[in-house]
C-alpha cells in the first residue's frame, strides 16, 4: 500500500465524487461541498503551485497539528522551514534526513520531503535527464505527491485527534533512472463511498484546501523551465539550429 493508501485507509477519506451510487446527495447533509474538498483537490493544488509554495503549504498543515506529532516529526517541519529559509543543496539534505529519521510517516516527515523534491526540481543534471527519459517521476512531480502527503496526514491527525497509524512501505528519497518491475495482483474495486463519507472527507480537508488556495493565489507566476533555487545548477544553453 503507498502513502495515499495507507492514508485513506487510516482515516476512510474517500477520494472523489464519483456521480454514482452515494456519490449525489453528500451537499445535501451541510458542510463542506465535496465537489471541491476532495483529495484530487488537494494534489491539484499542489501540482499547481511553486516548488516554495507547495513546501509552505505543507509545512503550514503539518504545523497545525504538530502538538500531536512525534518529536521526530516536529524536527522535519522545524528542517522544512529552514529549507524555505534557505532554499540550498545543504539544508535540502538536512531535510532530507528528517524525513528518513521520522520514518516517512507522518506530516512532517513529508513536508521535509517535498523541501527535498522541491530543491531537485531547480536541478538539471545528467542523472535527472536520465531518469526523465526512462520515464521516472520528475521531481516537480514527486514534490507534489509529498506536498499532498503532508497536508492529508495533517487533515487525518486533526479528525482522529491523534496521528494516524501508517505503515509505509520502505522509501528511497533519491530518484532513479531504474524502473522496476512489479508484480501485481488484479486491483479489488472498492465500493462507492457514501454520502457520509464524502462529506466527512470535505469537512476534514476545507480547512486545508482553503489555505491552499489562499498560498496559491498569493503565489509569483509558476514557470518551471524558468524556475530558480538557490544552489540549483543551471542549466545547459540550448544550441542554436544549424543554417541550412
Amino acid at each position: 500500500m503507498g502513502l495515499l493508501g495507507a492514508i485513506k485507509s487510516a482515516l476512510g477519506l474517500a477520494a472523489k465524487p464519483s456521480g454514482g451510487a452515494g456519490g449525489g446527495s453528500a451537499a445535501a447533509i451541510g458542510g463542506a461541498d465535496p465537489s471541491k474538498y476532495n483529495l484530487a483537490k488537494v494534489y491539484e493544488l499542489a501540482e499547481a503551485m511553486p516548488p516554495p509554495q507547495k513546501v509552505q503549504w505543507a509545512t503550514e498543515s503539518a504545523k497545525t497539528v504538530q502538538d500531536k506529532l512525534p518529536a521526530a516529526d516536529v524536527e522535519a517541519i522545524s528542517s522544512a522551514e529552514q529549507w524555505l529559509a534557505s532554499p540550498s543543496p545543504e539544508s535540502a539534505a538536512k531535510a532530507a534526513e528528517a524525513a528518513k529519521s521520522a520514518g516517512h510517516a507522518g506530516p512532517g516527515a513529508w513536508s521535509a520531503q517535498a523541501a527535498e523534491y522541491s530543491q531537485q526540481a531547480g536541478a538539471v543534471s545528467e542523472a535527472t535527464t536520465a531518469a526523465a527519459a526512462a520515464g521516472a517521476p520528475s521531481a516537480a512531480g514527486l514534490a507534489s505527491s509529498s506536498t499532498g502527503g503532508a497536508v492529508l496526514l495533517a487533515a487525518s491527525t486533526e479528525a482522529q485527534g491523534e496521528a494516524p497509524k501508517v505503515e509505509v512501505p520502505a522509501f528511497d528519497g533519491a530518484p532513479s533512472s531504474e524502473i522496476p518491475e512489479l508484480a501485481m495482483d488484479a486491483p479489488e474495486v472498492p465500493p462507492a463511498p457514501t454520502a457520509e463519507e464524502l462529506q466527512k472527507t470535505a469537512d476534514a480537508l476545507k480547512p486545508y484546501i482553503d489555505r491552499g488556495e489562499e498560498i496559491l493565489a498569493e503565489a509569483p507566476e509558476f514557470n518551471p523551465p524558468g524556475l530558480e533555487i538557490p544552489g540549483a545548477p543551471e542549466a545547459p544553453p540550448i544550441p542554436a539550429a544549424p543554417e541550412v
